[in-house]
């Protein structure tokens, strides 16, 4: 086995996912060199934190309004509306949906008859008014009509309590046209640490790290870091989850990512940091640690790692 090349010829892309089948392949030798099992923290990456938390402006993937006075809805699961200016009516029907209302006078709706149907309110300027039910959240509205009884806020419990859940990707070793890659299927999965008898919403974002073993120096050495994705969620009080949806900072589009491993005779692992945002006196957590399940026709035989022949 010899030396890995440098870090800078690694190639990292990043883009759509597309998978294909898994085929046979007798993966009995594909050993990891001394599992994760027991092993330190993964080599750092190069960008443990992520920057601030993207706000309402006009972003690709984030439903924008106008300056201007009109009536705005969302049209899927988890959606972002962005109200700007204006005297707005914002009609929010799906679950997850997040509304920035921006200055003006504002008229927000985000009640469903279904039940379990979290949405979030961020109003901004103005004297805004909204009808809310019992999961919903809201900051800066200055008249709240509920229609079922609303949990009433609390004080955040004590940082030392808090449980910042997360739910680690695993990962796909596999060769997509002719191209060894590590995809990431699931995803993470975060939600928002649950602090109040509200329901909380947190914003999250997580990012990957490549790892390849050097037999040389008998460690796991980094290779390269992948960017930042964001998200904003709701805690675990609401059973109706459909995952994060992950986003860009740059442009909020929603995106995934893959590295690309075209080294034959290679372990790699990946690592990943976690980060959770401070929100309304729940502090920042951040975490990073090995990804410990691997699968695809690539997989090692303890399932621990990548090995493309």
């Amino acid at each position: 086995m010899k030396r890995l090349p440098p870090a800078a010829a690694i190639a990292l892309i990043v883009g759509l996912i597309w998978l294909v089948p898994a085929q046979s392949l007798d993966t009995s030798d594909f050993q990891v060199p001394h599992s994760t099992s027991g092993l330190a923290l993964a080599p750092p990456g190069k960008d443990p934190t992520p920057g601030p938390t993207p706000t309402c402006q006009p972003r690709k993937g984030v439903f924008i309004g106008t300056n201007r006075s009109e009536r705005l809805e969302d049209y899927g699961d988890i959606s972002v509306i962005c109200g700007r200016g204006g005297n707005d009516t914002i009609i929010v029907r799906k679950l997850g949906t997040i509304v920035w209302g921006g200055p003006g006078n504002d008229t927000i709706n985000t009640w469903q008859a279904a039940p379990e149907i979290a949405n979030e309110i961020q109003a901004g300027e103005g004297r805004d008014k909204a009808t809310v039910d019992r999961w919903d959240s809201w900051k800066g509205v200055e008249s709240i009509r509920t229609t079922r009884k609303a949990g009433s806020p609390a004080t955040s419990a004590d940082a030392n309590g808090l449980r910042y859940p997360a739910v680690q990707p695993r990962i796909q070793c596999r060769i997509v046209d002719g191209e060894r890659r590590m995809l990431f299927e699931p995803t993470p999965q975060m939600r928002a640490a649950d602090a109040t008898s509200r329901v909380d919403w947190q914003s999250v974002a997580w990012s990957p790290v490549l790892t390849y073993y050097n037999p040389q120096t008998q460690q796991w050495e980094f290779v390269i870091q992948n960017e930042w994705l964001w998200d904003r969620t709701y805690d675990e009080s609401i059973s109706a989850f459909k995952g994060n949806v992950w986003r860009r900072f740059t442009t909020s589009e929603e995106w995934h990512l893959w590295f690309f491993a075209n080294y034959p005779r290679f372990f790699f692992k990946v690592a990943v940091y976690y980060y959770h945002y401070a929100e309304a006196g729940v502090p920042a957590n951040r975490v990073y640690a090995w990804v410990e399940q691997y699968a695809g026709e690539y997989a090692t035989a303890d399932g621990k790692a990548c090995y493309f022949r």
